[in-house]
């Protein structure tokens, strides 16, 4: 069973409690997301298996970028070599439809 408490900063963001020791265990990739997998279950999200330890690694990079990180420090915490990161970024439609009629508009001028 995962637990999810408040831990030091020296502790790892994802770990088991091995008894009253307080030794701290990383969780492995396929350990997250099997519980991740089983608690989307229980929230009723269906065909949990499309979830993926990756869906975090998109997720992230998009979140960031909407929330105004430079794409060199997504880059960076996400570990990329390249700009590769770019290819997961994920738009609203809202900001598609902005961006088609910026371009319409510069036409008009």
């Amino acid at each position: 069973m995962c637990t999810f408490l408040p831990a030091p900063a020296s502790a790892p963001a994802f770990f088991t409690l091995e008894g009253r020791s307080g030794h701290y265990t990383i969780i492995t990739k396929s350990q997250f997301v099997s519980v991740f997998r089983s608690r989307l279950q229980r929230l009723g999200v269906s065909d949990c298996s499309k979830f993926r330890g990756h869906s975090f690694r998109r997720g992230g990079a998009t979140w960031a970028f909407r929330s105004g990180v430079p794409g060199e420090l997504i880059q960076v915490y996400g570990d990329w070599a390249s700009d590769a990161y770019k290819v997961y970024l994920e738009f609203s439609e809202d900001a598609k439809l902005r961006v088609a009629r910026r371009m319409i508009s510069a036409f008009d001028e």
